[in-house]
């Protein structure tokens, strides 16, 4: 296993998936081949899910008695049918249980032939809680599925570009209209299956970890020929820019174009200027690993990208992994982040009790952690701000400088 994976935050793929479809709006409907205890487990997950968001979920609800008696493909036949002949325009998404994998249903076999039966469109996605599945891997893989169900035929906007992993802001449209581009789609937790099925018309995939879509990137650019770019996510005034420039550079937008993205960053760069003083050398906590989220910016280099706002403002930073916390394991992460471009110390905590300990062993000025480490941090007087709570792009510089000297101002 890589270091990376051994660090990155795990779940059921099943669990996973279902949460990240049950947020993901658009004409379609998914079918569990599980028992009612997976399905009670997804419904308490992290996203907030409407009612009529679930009336989209069925499943076979097959018991242990199924199982002894090999009648659960029976019921997925069922149950597949049954959707298929009242929904036959709609694609229908299959995911998969434990029970069933480790029994070896032909699940693809009886999908087919409710398939010819109804006419139905079905996308088998294989999930259990069998393995090691890390998040991202997850994501990956639905991904990649989704695309089962784009027309290759689709007409290509030369002059448009897909932002994989990362939710809109105003100004991504803004900068990328001054530059003669067009934001074809944005593909993030939010995203409703139209926007994945608008993934060929994009003449490039601009993502911010090729790791986090090894899969999906690779069937677009195979099958949909949309190439990727990988950039650092636009955190801070440098990193903004960067973003800005590496994408309309690999467009081929002109030259004289881009001069005027360093006239625009000016003022930012000012503002960066000027709060420096205040905050120059102040201590930083970065929390890393304390929660499982299915969103996709938590998930993009371990959620690293926003640590380049408090070193453009001359923050110390160390990373308060919180995990496995022998030495061993804690050089593992070192290893992660160098990579990712961030070297700076690592600190380990097992358990949300000993946190305070270490903040006050360390003396941060302030926290960037999840927000159930909330009284952790205040009980020790130390700043809090919640995690991933800073906001991409130029224009945020003065909201997000201003949020951290709140946080500091509340210690």
């Amino acid at each position: 296993m890589s270091d990376k994976a051994a660090i990155e935050q795990k779940a059921c793929s099943l669990f996973g998936t279902a949460n990240f479809l049950s947020i993901m709006s658009g004409d379609f409907y998914i079918l569990l081949h599980c028992y009612l205890d997976c399905v009670n487990t997804f419904m308490y997950g992290p996203f907030d899910v409407s009612r009529k968001q679930l009336e989209r979920f069925f499943y076979t609800n097959y018991s242990e008695l199924d199982i002894i008696d090999g009648t659960t493909t029976e019921r997925l036949g069922n149950a597949a049918r049954a959707l298929g002949e009242t929904h036959p325009d709609k694609p229908i998404i299959v995911l998969t249980s434990c029970a069933v994998e480790m029994i070896g249903d032909d699940v693809r076999a009886e999908l087919a032939a409710a398939e010819e039966e109804t006419g139905a469109k079905f996308i088998l996605i294989r999930t259990s809680g069998l393995g090691v599945f890390t998040i991202s891997g997850i994501l990956d893989k639905l991904a990649s599925e989704i695309l089962e169900l784009a027309h290759s035929g689709e007409v290509k906007q030369t002059d448009s570009v897909n932002l994989v992993g990362i939710a809109p802001e105003p100004e991504f449209e803004e900068m990328f209209n001054r530059l003669g581009l067009k934001i074809n789609t944005c593909i993030h937790e939010g995203s409703a299956l139209d926007d994945w099925l608008n993934i060929p018309r994009g003449a490039l995939n601009v993502v911010f970890d090729r790791a986090q879509f090894p899969s999906f990137l690779e069937k677009a650019r195979d099958d949909f020929g949309v190439p990727f770019l990988e950039v650092d996510a636009p955190f801070g005034v440098k990193a903004s820019v960067a973003f800005y420039r590496k994408v309309a550079e690999a467009m081929k937008v002109p030259s004289e174009k881009l001069v005027e993205l360093d006239e625009i960053a000016k003022p930012h760069t000012r503002l960066i200027a000027k709060a420096r003083p205040q905050f120059e050398g102040l201590s930083l906590g970065y929390n890393l690993c304390s929660i499982v989220d299915f969103s996709m910016r938590p998930n993009t280099r371990l959620g690293l990208p926003d640590l380049k706002i408090f070193e453009e403002l001359g923050f110390a930073a160390e990373f308060l992994y919180q995990g496995d916390k022998r030495q061993a394991h804690l050089d593992r992460v070192s290893r992660v982040v160098k990579e990712a471009g961030f070297d700076h110390p690592v600190c380990g905590f097992n358990d949300t009790f000993l946190l305070s300990p270490l903040l006050k062993e360390r003396g941060y000025a302030l926290t960037y952690c999840a927000d159930f480490l909330v009284a952790q941090a205040r009980n020790t007087g130390v700043g809090f701000l919640r995690l991933h709570s800073l906001e991409p792009g130029l224009q945020a510089t003065e909201r997000n400088i201003r949020r951290i000297q709140i946080a500091l101002d509340r210690r």
